[in-house]
């Protein structure tokens, strides 16, 4: 099977594949709009059931570590938040 993750999985042998760098994807009228990494947080923000991502993503971009999640809606398919992501939600 492939798994994304950091290979912690029970009763199981994990070889990582390949790096999976977090990234901000948006609709072109959205991505106008940004112009700095603390632009995205006047945005309702989509995600995975992995509640950490945008924390990290803040960080990686060098925001402060106490800034507020903004609104935000959790997907548990990524295809479900790609089609959203793509209507500009």
């Amino acid at each position: 099977a492939i798994r994304f993750g950091a290979g912690a999985w029970h009763g199981t042998d994990a070889c990582p594949l390949l790096e999976a760098p977090l990234t901000v994807l948006c609709v072109p009228q959205i991505a106008e709009q940004l112009r700095s990494p603390a632009d995205v947080l006047k945005h309702t923000l989509l995600r995975s059931y992995r509640a950490d991502e945008w924390n990290l993503w803040f960080q990686a971009a060098g925001l402060p570590s106490d800034i507020r999640m903004p609104r935000s809606v959790v997907f548990d398919s990524s295809l479900a938040m790609m089609e959203a992501a793509l209507q500009g939600t």
